[in-house]
């Protein structure tokens, strides 16, 4: 092995330590601290890559999920399992409103764009953490 690769391995192996520090990961044995440490170094080379790129207006960093593979990370954090109980049948579409209904008095123009940010029926983003998954 040379040098190097030696050298670069022992950084990201203290990296990985100080990034299980940070957000207080523990395993349960060596070898998921060892599989867990082949995900974080994957995930932390190809954020330095990336960034090394400089082909983007933003930068990618590491975070609580940076030990899971994307598949672990969707099945735990994503709710897709999660269908919609919404029958799309019964949804109304404005176009299908009649205009001669008494209780509609003055039509009213919908707006082509409507930013629901600032009339306050959105909210910040939030951890959801694993949405009732367990």
């Amino acid at each position: 092995m040379s040098r190097t690769v030696l050298e670069s391995s022992l950084a990201t192996e203290m990296r990985h330590e100080q990034w299980m520090k940070e957000f207080g990961r523990t395993y349960a044995d060596d070898a998921e601290k060892n599989k867990r440490f082949r995900i974080f170094a994957e995930k932390l080379e190809y954020i330095e890559n990336f960034n090394r790129d400089g082909n983007a207006t933003y930068e990618l960093g590491l975070n609580q999920y940076s030990d899971l593979t994307d598949e672990e990370y969707v099945a735990k954090y994503s709710c897709i399992k999660f269908q919609s109980k919404v029958e799309y049948s019964s949804i109304l579409n404005v176009s299908e409103i009649s205009t001669t209904n008494p209780s509609i008095k003055k039509r009213k123009r919908i707006p082509d764009f409507v930013d629901w940010r600032q009339s306050g029926a959105v909210t910040n983003v939030k951890d959801q953490g694993d949405c009732g998954n367990n």
